[in-house]
């Protein structure tokens, strides 16, 4: 029986760099799990102008290290 994919072990910091690069504009996540390297990698995104995380979770305590970042944030 296959197992489930779990986006946790595939997403790394160095995964991240290459499907996050500076130059980014628009970024639409749907349906996973946001680890610290995620959002490790889109507080570097300094040209995005839009960002979706429809359906997509992240655990309170990792929140609560980003909210004041992501207030910053102006689009």
């Amino acid at each position: 029986m296959d197992q489930p994919l779990n986006l946790r072990q595939l997403i790394d910091k160095s995964v991240c760099q290459a499907l996050f690069p500076f130059t980014l504009r628009h970024v639409c996540l749907t349906g996973i799990v946001l680890s610290a390297p995620v959002m490790d990698a889109l507080m570097t995104l300094t040209n995005l102008r839009h960002l979706e995380l429809m359906g997509s979770v992240i655990d309170t305590q990792l929140a609560a290290r980003y909210i004041d970042r992501l207030g910053l944030w102006t689009f």
